[in-house]
């Protein structure tokens, strides 16, 4: 039973499972370093349900208590369960447990494993990441190195380390894809209000053209008329001008 996010064993000291609404469980160190990231809230790592929160919020999650159950669960029955027979004298100060012994023996090995892969990470044949072994052989696995064991071997084991840095990668990935998930959002809107805004004032500046270009043939017209009226009373006069002098020669 563990952190899914830093792949720490749960505990009631610096490992406790903490719940988020949608019901998963990560400890207090993982969810702070979420929250660092995004800000506004968490997402959930497993099943990417957005929680919105403030620090204080963040602070009162409840925890899970029916994880911590299970764990004290766990840790009494180890207690209780009986040591294996052995000819040993009980008494002798150096008397160590045979199953003690091999876990061990099996932690040494791990380390020793996890050392080599951490000076060379990449496989020497296929040049891809190193994540597995083979107990016993301390054979080092890739992804290729697996479909090529013969199908004897069976007992593969995950190196704890690759695997926990795997999963902070995948958790940080997450996070980035997220954040840049919502950045896209509000610059989507964005795009979209400039675009609406642009629209709106483009068909306000062809309203405004059309508009002064009426005023100007209306103004037009209008001075066309009146000249066109000044010149028909000026040809009027000039007519009456002339019959009069026509009718004043024919009086003579």
């Amino acid at each position: 039973m563990e952190c899914s996010v830093c792949l720490r064993n749960w505990n009631s000291a610096d490992c406790i499972p903490k719940s988020l609404s949608c019901g998963h469980s990560f400890c207090e160190q993982c969810l702070t370093s979420l929250f660092a990231k995004q800000k506004l809230g968490i997402t959930c790592p497993m099943c990417q349900n957005q929680q919105k929160m403030t620090a204080n919020d963040l602070k009162v999650l409840p925890k899970n208590y029916s994880l911590l159950a299970l764990l004290r669960d766990k840790m009494s029955m180890v207690k209780k369960s009986p040591l294996p027979a052995s000819s040993l004298d009980l008494s002798s100060k150096g008397f160590v447990p045979g199953s003690n012994i091999e876990a061990e023996a099996h932690d040494a090995e791990r380390d020793q494993i996890e050392k080599i892969v951490t000076a060379h990470p990449f496989c020497d044949k296929h040049k891809m990441l190193i994540h597995s072994y083979v107990p016993g052989t301390k054979q080092i696995l890739c992804d290729k190195c697996i479909t090529e064991l013969p199908k004897t071997v069976s007992n593969i084991s995950p190196i704890p380390k690759v695997c926990r840095d795997l999963r902070q990668q995948i958790t940080r990935a997450r996070s980035i894809i997220m954040l840049r998930k919502s950045e896209i959002k509000k610059i989507k809107s964005s795009l979209a209000y400039v675009a609406e805004a642009s629209k709106d004032e483009t068909e306000k500046t062809i309203s405004e053209y059309y508009q002064k270009l009426n005023e100007i043939v209306s103004e037009s017209e209008k001075k066309t008329r009146e000249r066109f009226k000044g010149l028909c009373e000026t040809q009027q006069l000039a007519v009456q001008s002339q019959t009069v002098n026509k009718f004043l020669s024919l009086v003579k």
